[in-house]
């Protein structure tokens, strides 16, 4: 009977905890929606938003040796693994029909 008692005890609490965490998660999804639904009037009323930083510009930047070298060896790979997924998706499907 202790051990019943004790179990009932344990549902409990875990319940409890349970509830109070989707209650604050709730009121997360309250408070994300109510930013979204202002995003969304903003948007409506076309403002225009001003950037922080007054005459900021990006430099365009220049590739080294080593990051031409990385994008070579990047796109090889890519080809590699796309031909070795056609293939193998070629065998498998010859091998359905």
């Amino acid at each position: 009977m202790k051990r019943f008692l004790a179990d009932g005890m344990l549902i409990f609490i875990l319940v409890g905890i349970g509830s109070t965490l989707m209650k604050q998660q709730g009121e997360e999804q309250i408070t994300m929606q109510y930013r979204i639904e202002e995003f969304e009037k903003s948007v409506d009323e076309q403002q225009i938003i001003e950037p922080q930083i007054e005459g900021a510009s990006l430099n365009k930047i220049e590739m080294n040796k080593a990051a031409k070298l990385a994008e070579g060896t990047s796109e090889v790979i890519v080809q590699v693994v796309d031909t070795t997924v056609s293939m193998i998706t070629s065998l498998f499907i010859s091998v359905i029909e």
